[in-house]
């Protein structure tokens, strides 16, 4: 049980969430830094949880595949578990990719992919789609899972190199396979993006650490793994001049400093605080659709999740460890603003050459405004000054995001002028 308290914006975490719930190999490879253009565009967007899922592929060894993905394929291939899988059946040697949940996970589309110069790669009607649904709601499901070929069609990009799926199913787990007397290894293997009805959302989050007398000396160097999420921008609390980055969602921190210890990121989430004052025996439904965030540093261990942040910060006095939320529905107003400005310059072709490039779309400015959708320009310069007092706020806790916030306000405040 995961007990909570609140007080006044900081919400007390006793224990480390969900740890002792699942193995570390589920939380794997998704620390990456996937740049903050990157991640911009995905905000909004369906959020893609093919991450989460221990994963085949037919092109790696059977040895580096997880062990875990093993159980998709042998339930595909009807093989018992409490007996050593058969690698060279026929059934397994068509498998191209798998996935496998730890828990079930209500999927809308999938959609794989493969590169431009790929020149194996099957045909839709060589594919076969099969999802391992459970049968019961014993906590044993795995060991009871029904693999349900579905009767799909996919979606086909101009290029010919995407193939989208409509798959409305709650499953823990997929598995596409080839078809006829060809194997696996006869093609080259998609890139795999399981898309649900959650959205992707955005915020910059700081973690501070070591901030009392009791841990203030201790190394807290590490790595951050993310359970349905995506990183960007990794770095040390401002002034921080103990704590540095180490690689791919890796630091260094050791020692007490005179300033902060910490890191700071942008991170893409999804979810909903639900905030209870109970936490049920089993998992809800709507328990599933949630990121996780989990520091592995020298000094303890810790997991949160991001949705909390909404509420306010978290801290964990056991560990030493303090997060928080860089005023996020300030940053995401001020984020949209700024997406809806380039708005008409990026929806048509020479948009860049528009008199009103840079400016809000047509809106509605006022109820009373009669039913007239313009460029109001007096609702664009409280947009542009709301952006740029904002990145003068911000600057003071972070210079390096205020600096850059603060270059885009100075350029909405141009394209203003010139349109005016």
């Amino acid at each position: 049980m995961i007990n909570r308290s609140t007080h006044p914006g900081v919400a007390m975490f006793a224990g480390v969430v969900l740890l002792v719930l699942q193995p570390a190999s589920a939380w794997r490879a998704t620390a990456a830094d996937i740049g903050a253009q990157a991640m911009a565009k995905l905000v909004g967007q369906p959020a893609d949880i093919a991450s989460s899922a221990y994963q085949y592929r037919a092109d790696r060894k059977a040895e580096q595949n997880p062990p875990e993905s093993w159980l998709a394929v042998m339930r595909l291939a009807g093989q018992p578990l409490n007996k050593p899988a058969d690698t060279s059946a026929p059934a397994v040697r068509r498998v191209l990719c798998a996935l496998l949940w730890e828990e079930i996970r209500p999927v809308k589309k999938l959609e794989l992919s493969w590169a431009a110069d790929a020149k194996r790669r099957p045909v839709p009607e060589e594919l076969t789609i099969t999802t391992l649904d459970n049968q019961g709601s014993a906590s044993s499901w795995w060991n009871n899972l029904l693999a349900a070929q579905q009767p799909l069609k996919p979606l086909v990009s101009g290029d010919g190199n995407t193939y989208l799926y409509a798959l409305p199913a709650a499953t823990c787990g997929m598995v596409i396979s080839v078809s006829g007397a060809k194997t696996a290894a006869d093609y080259d293997v998609p890139q795999v993006r399981v898309l649900v009805a959650d959205a992707w959302k955005k915020m910059t989050v700081e973690i501070e650490w070591g901030f009392d007398q009791t841990t203030a000396g201790k190394d807290y160097g590490g790595r951050i793994e993310i359970y349905d999420g995506r990183v960007a921008g990794l770095r040390p609390l401002a002034g921080d001049r103990r704590t540095t980055v180490a690689g791919a969602g890796a630091w260094r921190s050791a020692g007490k400093g005179a300033a902060r210890r910490g890191m700071k990121f942008d991170l893409l989430y999804m979810g909903t605080s639900q905030w209870r004052k109970v936490q049920p025996f089993t998992s809800q439904r709507d328990d599933v659709a949630r990121t996780i965030v989990t520091l592995w540093t020298k000094a303890g261990n810790f997991s949160f999740l991001p949705a909390d942040l909404e509420n306010g910060p978290i801290l964990a006095p056991e560990y030493g460890f303090l997060v928080k939320a860089s005023a996020p529905r300030i940053q995401a107003n001020a984020e949209w603003m700024l997406r809806q400005r380039r708005f008409l310059a990026d929806s048509i072709p020479g948009g860049e050459r528009l008199w009103c490039k840079g400016l809000q779309p047509a809106h509605q400015a006022t109820p009373d405004s009669g039913g007239l959708f313009l460029q109001w320009y007096w609702s664009e310069a409280l947009y542009c000054a709301s952006v740029s007092r904002w990145a003068a706020t911000l600057g003071e806790i972070d210079p390096d995001q205020g600096t850059k916030l603060a270059a885009e306000a100075e350029a909405d405040r141009k394209d203003f002028l010139t349109a005016a």
